[in-house]
Formats: C-alpha cells, structure tokens, sequence
C-alpha cells in the first residue's frame, strides 16, 4: 500500500530537520524525542522572507528552549504519578502530533492558529478531534449535573474528577510543559497570552500544581528577568519559594496595576501557604519591590498591596527588617486620602500585633488545637517583637479623621495590649509559641511584674478633666495601658523628635500620637517629664492651629492625670529660666496655663510650697515686664487658673503677688487699648479678663472686689513699684501697674492713697525735661480718675482736690521759654530763616525744624491734657472753693497760667478749653476775687473775640458772661465801657453764633451797668444789620435801668 502523500509544508520541516537526539531522562516513557512528541524538531531555519520582527531573547542555561535555539528534554515527569499510564498518554498526543508541530512553525499566523486549536482541543474538543477522555483530562466541559453511571466504588478507590485532575497533571506536567513554557518567549503578544491562559486553566484543573513548577519556572524566570540560574527543584511549593518571590517581585515592579495587584495577590497566598519563616530570605527583595507601591495613585493598587503585605509580614521577615524597613515606608498611609485604605492599613497593624491569629497555616499532625494554641502564642511572640516599631502607627490612627476608623484603631490597640500582656503567661506556662525568650522564670514572676508596675488608676474628675476627644470613652483597657508604659523609653524618643520636622503634616502626627501615648501612660509619664516638658514648650510655638490644640490636649493629659507634684518644679525652672527669650516664656506660660486648669479640674492637692514658687515666678521682672503680646496673655490665663485650683490660705498668703501680676497684666492691656485709641477690641477683651481675675482673687481672699485688694496692699504695692520712678518713661511696666492700681482703687482706698501717688507723680509732672508721653499719660490718668463716679469722689474728700491741683494739675501748664521759645525767636526772624533753607540742603534742615516742630506740639499737648483735667475737676465741682481761690491767688499761680493758655497759639482746642475753665472758674469763685483778677482776666477774654476759630470766640463770651455776673454792679464803670466797647462791635458778626453770645454778654453788663450798655449798643445801633440784636440789649438796659 502506498505511504500517503505529504504537504508541502511537511517535506520542509523535514528537509530543515536537525537530527534526532538520543531519548534523555523521561523521554524513554513517553517515546517522544526533541519536544518529547513524536515527528516534533525544536530548531528550525528562518527564512529572511519570514523573519521575526523581535531580537531574540538571550540564551541562558535556564532559557526556553525557542530562545536557546536547540532542543530541551521535556520534563522527568512519570505519569503514574498521576495515575495514568504511558501508553494512554502517547496515544491521545498521537492526535495531536500537527497541531503540535505548528507551534514551532516561522510563521505567527500559523503559530497563534496552533495555539488557539491545541486550547480547544485540550479544553474543549472539536467536530475533527473528540476532546480529551476522562482519563486524560477533566470532565469540566460536560453538561452539569450529569455524572456517568459508575459501579459502587470502594472508599479508597479515586473518584473520576480525581482521575481527570491527575490526567490533565500528567499532560501539562510532561510532554506539554516544554512547548507550552517555551512559547511564553514567543515574540508575538497573542500567542503568550494564549499559552498563558491554557496553563492557567490546566493549573486550576490538575489535582497538584505544584507538579508544573519545574516546567514553568525557568522559563517565567527567563522572562521576567530574574537571571539567576535556576536548578529543577522537587516537586513541593516550598523548595520553589526562592524562584516564586523572585518572579512575583517582579511583577510588583510592573508598570501596568492589574499586574501590581496580581503579584500583590498571589504574594499573600504564597506566604500564606508557606511555613512560617520560609521567605525570610527573600523578604528583603519583596520589600524592596513592594514598598514603593504603596504609594501608587490608584488607591486599589495601596489595598492590594497592604493584603500582600500584611501576608508576607505575619509569615516572618529579618531581625530589624520592620523598624529599619518596614515602619517608614508606612508611615505616610496615615494621612492617605482614601478612608479604604487607612482601615486597611490600621487592621494590617493590628494584625502584625498580634491582634489576629497567624493565617493559617501548615498545621503538623498535632491536631486543630495545638496548631491554634501555637499560632496565638506566635502572635503573642510577634506582638512583643514588633510593638516598638508599629505601635506608634497604630497609636495615630486613634486619632484618625474618620469615626469609625480611629474607633477600630482603639479597640485594635486594646487587643494588642491583651496580647502583649499574654506573652509572660505562656513563657510561665512553659509554651512560648516560638517568641522571644521572657523574662518571667516561673508562674509567680507575672504577678511580681504586675505588683511593681505603676498604680495606673485615674478619678473620674481626672479623666473628665483631660477632656479626651472621639474615640476615647473614658480610659483604654489596663493591658493596653501598661503596654505603653513599658514601652515609653522606646517610643518617646521618636515623637518628640516628630514635633520638630519640617512638614507640618508630620508634626502634626507627632502631636496626635503624642496625645495618644500620654493619655495610655497616665501617671506612668511623670518619670519622663524631663523630656516631655521642654518639647511640649519648644513645640507650643508651632503656626498651625490644629497642632497646637493637640499639643494644649498633650498638656491637659499631662496635668489631669499625672501628679502636679512631678510637673510643678519643672514648669517653676521653664518660667524662671534667664536665658529663655519671650517666645520660650510664652510657650512656657501656655503649657503651664494647661497644666493647671487640668489639674484644678482634677481637684489634684498642689504642694503649697511649689504653688507658692510658681506664684513668685509669675510676679518675677522677667514675665511681669515683658511686653510680648502672648506673654500678656498666657501669664493672665495662668494667673486665673492658678487663683481657682490653690487652697484659700495659698491665696491669701500669696495675694500680694498675684494682685501685683494681675495689675501689671490690667495695667498693660489699659495701656494698649489707650495706644489705639480706644478701637483695639483684644486689649479691651484682655483688660476685661484681668478685671474678672482681680475679682477672683478678692473673692479668694474673702474681699468684696479689687477697690479692696487696693486697700489691703496698695500702700505696699505703691512703694515697691514706685522704687525706680525716677527712671519711669510711658511704657514703665511700674507706672502700667501703678495706674491700673489707682484705676481699680475704690474711693476710700484711693482717697487714701492720693497724698502718696501726688508725692510720686509731682516731679514727674513737673519736670519739662521729662518724657513727654510720659506726663500725658499722667495727665489722662488724672482726667480719668477724676471723671470716674467713684474714683471722683475720693479727690472731695479731706485736702485731695487742693493737694491734686497744686501738685498735680497746675505744674504742668507752666509755658517754658527753652522748649517753644526757639520756635518763637525763629517765627521772628522768617527772612534769615528762608535765606538759611535756600541755601542748605532739605535733608540738613528738615531734621532740626521737625524736632522743634515736635517739641512744641509734645508741650502744647502736656499743656492742654493739664488744661482738660482741670477742667474736669471744676466741671464735677470736686474742689472747695477755698482750694479754687488759693490756686487763683498769686501764690498758687493758677490765673497766670490760664492767661498763657488763652494766648496760645498751637491748638484752638487749648484756648477753648481755657476758656471753659475760666468760666467755670469765675460761676463757682468769681465774686471773691479781687479786682487785680478780674483786670488780669478780660483783657485776655476780650482778645478771644477775635480768634480765629468761631467756638473759641463763642467759649470767650460765656466766659464774659460768667465775668460780668461775677463783677455785679460794684464793678467799676469804667472797665464796664470798656468792656462794652470791645464786645459791641462782635455782635454784628457774620456767624450768627458769635453774634448771639456777643448779645448775650451785652444783656448781662446792660442787667449790672444799663447806662454804660445803652451808651455803647447806642452808638452803633443805626448801622448794624442785625438790629434785633440792639433792640434787645437796649431792651435788657431798660429793664436794668428801671431796677437801677
């Protein structure tokens, strides 16, 4: 019979043949050669016609064998280790031997249709070829639920889905796992994915896998890149863990997400399916590979890998591998964006910790319980491993933005604390699962661990007053509290050195796991306080408003719950420290004010003798003086909160201090709302505060209100601030206090205080050549004090009101020559000086001119803040009038001086008010003064009518007004008419003002002298316009006359 006719395709290949080589290890069961099939060559020619577009891969000793470029022995894999035999395996290749064949033909097309019909014959069948038996492959194609009829089995005889699992694993274990593998270098995408694809289905079918490892391997290593040589390991998953973690780092190097979270994937169930330990060795290169993709910007890539993971963590790394390695890289999923991944990222923690059993695991023939007990005495074992590098993570999380995630944070860090507090108990058991050696040497040494460690117990009060934010529901569970503490030394140390990093996003975890770690502690931190203290105070300083609440939270835990006897002295050496600058006080002061108010809310015991040094830090020159603006205010906050938490008798032993410290602070904030003109709310808002404090602090010393305090120590205060009075200038921290003194003094207590402040304040006053804004701020006090209702009044009492204008208000009206007159000489010389400015440069005679300018406005101010106390004492009638006459005598000076007011020249406002002085000077003393006064007061009142400002002229004819009324009829005739003649002429003036109070000061001379009145209106009367006016005085010196 003849041979069939061959294609011309097959007498190719034949021709470019290489021959056949001798059957290796394997081959001799199946009788296939080259491939391992039959009439199968691996080398072929290629045509330059049909050349692939793709640089073949480099040949290596664990390439496949399409790269190499010569033939590789399929497998040593026996089929009955699957339970089938030889002979049916080559005999269902036999129909298979073209499709088989094609795969290594030159050309992709006919290589990917190979493929594609090897895919369906093997899985699916085809109208041509049947599919695989059941002996050889699964029975997933048939319908479900039918099963072939099958004669009652024996127990251990195998099932038919077993027999196909074993007879897929004998295909794709052998004679396919050479051609399959060696096409995963092929250079066309489609055909990879495909053989790919058929291997993944058949690995999902077999009943062993790890039976195609020795296929697969290199030729995966080969193709991600991993070059390490690679010899056939046995056929078990453990010996291939090397090979597996290195491809799967690979794929986690992967450009492409899916890739990432396939390898991430796979990573987990490989640790899972290892023993513990096993990919130790390989730990540090999946690391390497997974770390950074935590950071990838799709947020399922973050969860994928935080799965593999957490896996690959719980399965065993290197000594040093999680704090050298592993902490740092997580710590920024902390503030990831996505609330999905956080909660993985916390779970995962709390899963290293201890908090979850180990996943399963390969459990020995001990059984399910011994194998559980051993897997929650590793967790135990692991949590004491790895709390000092991951508890600080997981400590954050408790202050998580997200309710529900810092809630499970909270409740994983108790199951930590359960599982630290396990450990010692098992070691005292005799089973340590594996940890690491503990301390404890018998069943007792847990319990004399338990009685020498801190008294962690917390009052309801002290827990109230640390005011614990969401999740905190009253204290965590004691065994996550005696955690931390053991672990204090430990953690410290890195968080305080996160309060100071350049980002305020890490400073602010800082803050919040700072916060954390000293409410857990408790009491337990007092012997750490020398470190915590100056960090808390270098960090108050920090810009950001969240930080420094949770830093105010820090402190408020610190002084609710550890002993005030621990933080006391420390706060006491912070507040007193010579070198620290304002800032540092500040910070200091705001810790403290912290510390304190927690403690009082506590109801804590302060030592009397370390309130006492606290108080004296307080009333220092260093925190009393300064100016700083947060200084200020923190030292009042801690004033207020130190009046409310000491005992009655520390208050009142100390009162003195604190009334000098809350003084100073009204005195300060007094002075900054004067500065402002009154418009700075914050000043206002602080000196409102410090009037409260005072208040307090009277209340504490059984005292009804501050006017009392200043009766009680405003003597005493008084001499100690005015010691250095003599160097005073505006902004004197004394002078602050003494005038915030005699501002809060009630009247008997300023009424007794008066002839002291006049004793002090006199040369002050006096003195030309002092600071300028010093006097007016004298002056303002004086013109405040004696406008108050209250304080008014104590200068009526006794001889205040002649000892204030004496001493006090006259003094400073004085007009010297040496300050203004040079500005007077220079007035009188105007050519020689404009010679003087043309020739010179602006920038040489501008200064000079501006500080004349200056000192003759600071003196015309000083002299009109005296003229405006003044009056205000005359307007109240706070002076008798005998003290009125002997200022108005020649020996106390005071006409003279008002003379020189109404002569001056710098402000209308200071002839205007001299004005009203005069004349409230003349309704309460006019009638006694003799007629030298009088003559030394009209002609200057008259010279007023031809001011240049209309409501000084209109102030001048009040003041006539009160003149005439004071002179009354015995006034001599004479100076009447004269008087007459200098006012007539003003009442035909344009502004109807002034013309009304020149008529009115007629109608009053014309009641006294009508004669001299009418002689005068007379006179002019037929040339005014506004005869109204003339009628009406003409009118009132009739009614005199007809009295007369």
């Amino acid at each position: 019979m003849a041979a069939p006719k061959k294609t011309v395709d097959e007498i190719w290949r034949e021709l470019n043949a290489r021959p056949l080589q001798p059957p290796r290890s394997g081959a001799a069961a199946t009788g296939i050669p080259g491939f391992g099939l039959p009439g199968v060559s691996t080398r072929t020619r290629v045509l330059p016609s049909k050349a692939h577009g793709a640089a073949p891969l480099p040949a290596a000793d664990d390439a496949p064998l399409a790269a190499r470029g010569g033939p590789r022995p399929a497998p040593a894999y026996d089929p009955a280790a699957a339970g089938v035999s030889a002979e049916e395996v080559q005999t269902y290749l036999a129909g298979l031997q073209r499709t088989l064949n094609c795969l290594a033909d030159p050309d992709r097309g006919t290589r990917r249709a190979a493929m594609a019909a090897l895919s369906a014959r093997l899985l699916r069948g085809d109208a041509a070829a049947p599919k695989a038996s059941p002996a050889m492959l699964q029975a997933r194609q048939r319908r479900r639920g039918r099963r072939a009829a099958a004669p009652p089995r024996s127990r251990g005889a195998p099932t038919r889905r077993r027999r196909r699992a074993r007879a897929a694993q004998a295909l794709l274990a052998g004679p396919l796992a050479h051609p399959l593998a060696g096409l995963l270098a092929d250079p066309v995408e489609s055909v990879r994915l495909s053989a790919l694809t058929l291997l993944l289905e058949g690995a999902r079918q077999v009943a062993d896998p790890t039976a195609l490892l020795p296929g697969l391997l290199p030729a995966l290593r080969t193709r991600m890149g991993v070059c390490r040589c690679w010899s056939p390991p046995r056929s078990a998953l453990a010996p291939a863990a090397d090979d597996l973690a290195a491809l799967l780092a690979r794929g986690l190097e992967d450009a492409f997400p899916d890739a990432k979270r396939a390898a991430a994937a796979a990573l987990g169930a490989l640790a899972e399916r290892l023993p513990p330990r096993r990919l130790e060795d390989q730990a540090e290169r999946l690391l390497q590979s997974l770390l950074p993709n935590l950071a990838h910007q799709h947020s399922k890539v973050r969860l994928a890998m935080l799965a593999g993971l957490r896996s690959l963590v719980l399965s065993g790394l290197p000594a040093g591998a999680v704090g050298g390695t592993l902490a740092p890289a997580l710590r920024p999923l902390a503030f990831d964006h996505s609330p999905s991944v956080r909660e993985s990222y916390y779970a995962a923690l709390a899963a290293w910790l201890g908090c979850a059993a180990q996943p399963a695991a390969r459990a020995a023939d001990g059984g399910a319980e011994a194998a559980g007990a051993g897997a929650a005495d590793a967790a135990h074992a692991q949590c004491r491993t790895h709390a000092p590098a991951l508890l600080p993570l997981l400590l954050l999380g408790v202050s998580d933005p997200v309710d529900g995630i810092a809630a499970a944070a909270l409740a994983a860090l108790e199951q930590a604390g359960a599982a630290w507090l396990a450990l010692p108990a098992a070691a005292a058991a005799g089973d340590s699962g594996g940890g690491e050696p503990m301390d404890a040497d018998g069943p007792g040494a847990a319990a004399a661990a338990a009685a020498a460690a801190p008294d962690l117990a917390a009052s309801a009060e002290a827990v109230a007053a640390a005011q614990l934010p969401p999740p905190f529901d009253g204290l965590p569970g004691e065994p996550c509290r005696r955690m931390v503490v053991a672990l204090l030394p430990q953690l410290l140390p890195g968080v305080l050195a996160g309060l100071k990093e350049w980002t305020a996003t890490l400073r602010s975890a800082a803050a919040r796991t700072l916060h954390a770690v000293l409410v857990l502690a408790g009491p337990a931190a007092a012997p750490h306080l020398g470190a915590l203290l100056p960090a808390l105070i270098g960090a108050m300083g920090e810009e950001e408003p969240d930080i420094v609440a949770r830093l105010a939270a820090c402190a408020r835990a610190l002084g609710a719950l550890a002993q005030a006897g621990a933080w006391l002295p420390l706060l006491v050496d912070a507040l007193t420290d010579a070198k620290a600058g304002p800032g540092a006080r500040a910070n200091a002061l705001v810790v403290g004010s912290c510390l304190v108010h927690a403690a009082a809310a506590a109801r804590q015991a302060g030592d009397p003798r370390l309130l006492g040094l606290l108080v004296g830090a307080l009333a220092g020159e260093e925190l009393r003086h300064s100016d700083h603006a947060g200084v200020q205010a923190q030292a009042l906050s801690l004033a207020s909160a130190l009046i409310a938490w000491a005992p009655p008798e520390v208050v009142v032993e100390h009162g003195q201090a604190l009334h000098l410290v809350l003084l100073q602070l009204h005195g300060n904030a007094a002075a900054a709302g004067t500065e402002a003109g009154g418009a700075d709310a914050d000043a206002a808002a602080a000196a409102d505060r410090a009037a409260a404090a005072l208040q307090r602090l009277a209340d504490a010393c059984g005292l009804a209100d501050a006017g009392a305090l200043a009766a009680a120590h405003g003597r005493a205060l008084l001499r100690a601030l005015a010691a250095d009075a003599d160097g005073w200038t505006a902004g004197s921290p004394n002078l602050q206090a003494v005038m915030s003194l005699l501002r809060t003094a009630g009247p008997d207590a300023l009424a007794e205080l008066l002839p002291a402040v006049a004793e002090v304040l006199a040369p002050l006053l006096a003195d030309a050549d002092r600071d300028p804004g010093l006097r007016l701020a004298l002056l303002r006090l004086l013109d405040g004090l004696l406008e108050g209702k209250a304080t008014g009044a104590a200068f009526a009492r006794g001889g205040n009101a002649a000892l204030a204008l004496r001493a006090l208000l006259v003094p400073p009206l004085v007009w010297r020559a040496g300050k203004v007159g040079r500005g007077a000489r220079a007035r009188a010389r105007p050519r020689r000086a404009a010679v003087d400015a043309a020739r010179l440069p602006a920038r040489r005679v501008t200064p000079a001119h501006d500080g004349r300018h200056k000192r003759r406005q600071a003196a015309a101010a000083v002299r009109f803040a005296a003229i405006t106390a003044l009056a205000t004492l005359l307007a109240r009638r706070l002076a008798p009038p005998e003290a009125l006459l002997a200022a108005a005598a020649p020996a106390g000076g005071l006409l003279p001086l008002l003379a020189q007011c109404l002569d001056d020249d710098w402000y209308a406002d200071l002839r205007h008010t001299a004005c009203y002085v005069t004349q409230a000077l003349l309704e309460q003393v006019g009638a006694s003064l003799d007629d030298e006064a009088r003559r030394a007061l009209y002609p200057e009142l008259l010279k007023r009518l031809d001011d240049s400002a209309n409501k000084v002229r209109v102030a001048a004819c009040a003041s006539l007004v009160a003149f005439v009324r004071a002179a009354g009829p015995g006034y001599c005739a004479t100076n009447a008419g004269y008087l007459a003649a200098g006012v007539v002429i003003h009442m035909d003036d344009g502004d109807a003002l002034v013309a009304e109070a020149a008529c009115q000061v007629l109608e009053a001379l014309a009641a006294t002298h009508p004669r001299v009145a009418a002689a005068e209106v007379g006179k002019v009367a037929e040339r005014f316009r506004a005869r109204h006016y003339c009628d009406r005085v003409l009118a009132a010196a009739a009614r005199g006359g007809a009295t007369e």
